[in-house]
């Protein structure tokens, strides 16, 4: 499942040495044009003290996905920054969040040694992101989304709703 497959990722990284950041991706995005180019150029205010996420667009459209979330530490419920509505100037700002999901979220390595693995026994495919962002959270890192880092989810090609075969 995901999990595992991002642990196995970052474990062959951080042994083999071989980069200074991990960028989570899934099958059911695609970037904005420019996607790349604004990663390389905010690189140097993400740094190794933030957790960099992007903002995520419903596949051809102008509806904005997500832009990460908040956590309730009094009931224990998340919820979305930004959820199904349509882009506006408000989603235009570099935003502080509780957690990132695994599409378009930037660490550098040291943020991953420290945090260790995505807990893949409680978590294999849904909110092990949430709860290793959260946890970057809580070990005094930012949680930032960075809007001008743009891309497309494909919803319908998204989670339990896919109805096609494993073989």
């Amino acid at each position: 499942w995901w999990s595992r497959s991002v642990n196995k990722c970052t474990e062959y990284v951080l042994k083999e040495d071989i980069a200074d950041y991990i960028i989570w991706w899934n099958n059911d995005i695609e970037p904005f044009d420019d996607y790349f180019e604004k990663v390389i150029s905010l690189l140097p205010e993400i740094g190794d003290h933030t957790v960099a996420g992007s903002k995520i667009y419903v596949k051809g459209t102008n509806l904005v996905w997500g832009m990460g979330g908040y956590f309730n530490k009094i009931n224990g419920n998340k919820y979305h920054n930004a959820y199904m509505v349509e882009d506006c100037e408000k989603y235009d700002k570099i935003t502080s969040v509780d957690w990132l999901p695994g599409m378009g979220t930037i660490a550098h390595t040291s943020i991953h040694s420290k945090v260790g693995p995505i807990d893949a026994d409680k978590f294999p495919q849904y909110h092990a992101d949430i709860d290793f962002t959260l946890s970057a959270k809580l070990a005094n890192y930012d949680i930032n989304v960075f809007p001008q880092l743009r891309i497309y989810n494909d919803i319908s090609n998204t989670g339990v709703k896919l109805k096609r075969s494993w073989t």
